[in-house]
């Protein structure tokens, strides 16, 4: 994200185009997930095919397609990628298809002394007429005010395995975390903290830094207790 730059010094933001190439190669057989987060054009080819192409005005997105791909081939790849705009940002992103994250995360955590669970929303879901198409959202607009149903499982089982925890919470707007708020024993809204973010969580949860602890939003614990408004 250049945000009123680019790449190249000494030009602004909107009215630039990039081409990058290079070879991808899988370190195993089987169904990947290429994906590409942008705006405000672009076009991902996969040995001159192509996979995913965007074009918009409005707001970044992700697009994404299922391929299979073969262990050890090399893979043609190329990101075509144009600003018109102001606010340019891409982002080239891939991943197994079939990734069993939460068996991973639990692997991991068995394995540690403390657990610091990072969850919450993104920045590519909340927001101003985004096209999202996800469970608690309506076209940017929130519907649900909870942790994301997977997220909680997770924070449940994490919680399970008696080890000490801290819940980083990180999002745009408040979550109602009610078993988190009974159970886990320190809850640390970081919001979207930026490129020093996790320098500064650092220095929080190491105790370098005590935060005054005061909220700039009411954290309702319903939808039923927030007021409608317009």
């Amino acid at each position: 994200i250049w945000k009123n730059t680019t790449p190249i010094s000494g030009k602004w933001g909107d009215g630039f185009s990039i081409r990058w190439t290079g070879f991808l190669v899988p370190p195993r057989s089987g169904c990947y997930q290429l994906a590409v987060n942008g705006f405000s054009s672009y076009d991902l080819f996969l040995d001159n095919e192509v996979v995913v192409s965007f074009d918009d005005i409005h707001h970044p997105r992700i697009k994404s397609k299922e391929i299979e791909l073969e262990a050890g081939r090399l893979y043609e790849i190329r990101l075509d990628y144009a600003s018109r705009y102001l606010d340019p940002q891409i982002q080239l992103l891939w991943a197994y298809c079939d990734d069993d994250y939460l068996t991973e995360a639990l692997e991991a955590a068995e394995k540690a002394e403390v657990i610091i669970a990072a969850m919450g929303l993104s920045p590519n879901q909340e927001g101003e007429e985004m096209p999202v198409d996800v469970q608690g959202f309506f076209g940017g607009d929130r519907t649900d005010i909870t942790l994301p149903a997977p997220q909680e499982k997770l924070l449940k089982e994490l919680y399970a395995l008696g080890k000490p925890m801290v819940l980083v919470l990180l999002s745009g707007s408040a979550l109602a975390v009610n078993w988190a708020d009974e159970h886990v024993p320190a809850i640390l809204e970081a919001w979207y903290p930026g490129e020093a973010g996790g320098e500064a969580l650092a220095d929080v949860i190491f105790g370098d830094y005590n935060p005054a602890g005061r909220l700039p939003v009411t954290f309702y614990r319903s939808l039923e207790d927030l007021p409608p408004f317009e």
